[in-house]
């Protein structure tokens, strides 16, 4: 899809937005290879700001990987973004329910 143009720092524009449409559609190979073209670039080009654009892609394919591996992502990817936030929301609601 994103990869019709040759341009690779052109196309690296449209990966992330093509991650996320892939995992709302429910297409986890499309949004894997999505994000291994944008950490590939990332790479290549040695930039530290796609590097955590790739990063963040790659927290989101992970949490959305996660039940195919009959697993919850705080067991499957417990340092990736989206875990990290429920580990955060988590302790904010035992906090606030302590406090009564």
């Amino acid at each position: 899809m994103v990869g019709a143009t040759a341009d690779p720092l052109e196309c690296t524009r449209y990966l992330p937005a093509q991650v996320e449409i892939a995992l709302a559609g429910g297409d986890l190979p499309e949004a894997r290879g999505a994000c291994q073209q944008l950490e590939a670039t990332a790479g290549e080009l040695r930039s530290e700001v796609l590097g955590a654009i790739a990063a963040h892609a790659r927290g989101s394919v992970r949490l959305a990987e996660a039940p195919s591996y009959g697993q919850s992502v705080l067991e499957y990817a417990p340092m990736s973004p989206g875990a990290l936030a429920y580990q955060s929301l988590a302790e904010e609601v035992i906090h606030r329910v302590s406090q009564g």
